[in-house]
C-alpha cells in the first residue's frame, strides 16, 4: 500500500479564534521576552529584531485593514533608539536597519517621523545601492514580511521617501 497525501483544491482554512490565540500567545511571548520598557542589556542587533517582530504583530493584530493608525508611542520611541544605536555603532546591519524603518514606518512611526525615516531610508538604500522599489522588496523580504500585508504600505513609504528631494548626507 502507499500512503497518499489528500489534494485539496484550496489549502485548509486556520480556524479564526485559533489564528487569534496564536497571535495573542506569540505577543505574549514577545513582550515577555523583552519588555518594550526594560533596561535589560542585549545586542543592538538583537533589540532591533526583536522590535521589528513586535512591529510586524502589530501590523497583524491592529493595523491591516485599518485607514488610520493605532498609536504605540513606547514601540515607536524603542524603534528610533534602536535605529540610531545601529547606525552608531557603526556596524555592517544597514538591511536590518532598512527593514526596521520600513517596518516602523508602516507600523507606529508617525507623520512627526516622517523627515526622520525618509532620511534614513534614503541613506540605507544609498549604502545598499538599491535603485527602486524591486530591489528594495526583495531585500525586505529576506526578513520576517508578510507580502500581502506589507507590500502596499511599504510602497506607498518607498514612493514618498523616493518624492524628497533634499540632498542624503
Amino acid at each position: 500500500q502507499t500512503c497518499a497525501l489528500p489534494i485539496f483544491s484550496t489549502p485548509p482554512q486556520l480556524d479564526p479564534a485559533d489564528f487569534e490565540d496564536a497571535l495573542i500567545s506569540l505577543a505574549y511571548r514577545l513582550l515577555h521576552l523583552r519588555p518594550l520598557n526594560s533596561n535589560a542589556m542585549e545586542s543592538t542587533v538583537e533589540l532591533a529584531y526583536h522590535l521589528g517582530a513586535v512591529a510586524l504583530l502589530w501590523t497583524i493584530m491592529f493595523e491591516s485593514g485599518r485607514l488610520h493608525r493605532s498609536p504605540y508611542t513606547l514601540l515607536a520611541e524603542s524603534i528610533r533608539k534602536a535605529v540610531d544605536a545601529l547606525i552608531a555603532a557603526g556596524t555592517d546591519e544597514t538591511a536590518l536597519v532598512l527593514w526596521l524603518l520600513f517596518v516602523g514606518g508602516i507600523s507606529v512611526l508617525t507623520s512627526n517621523d516622517n523627515a526622520w525615516v525618509h532620511r534614513r531610508i534614503k541613506c540605507c538604500t544609498a549604502v545598499l545601492d538599491l535603485g527602486d522599489w524591486q530591489s528594495t522588496c526583495e531585500l525586505l523580504q529576506q526578513f520576517p514580511w508578510i507580502k500581502l500585508i506589507h507590500d502596499k504600505p511599504a510602497k506607498i513609504l518607498w514612493d514618498a521617501v523616493m518624492a524628497r528631494t533634499e540632498i542624503v548626507t
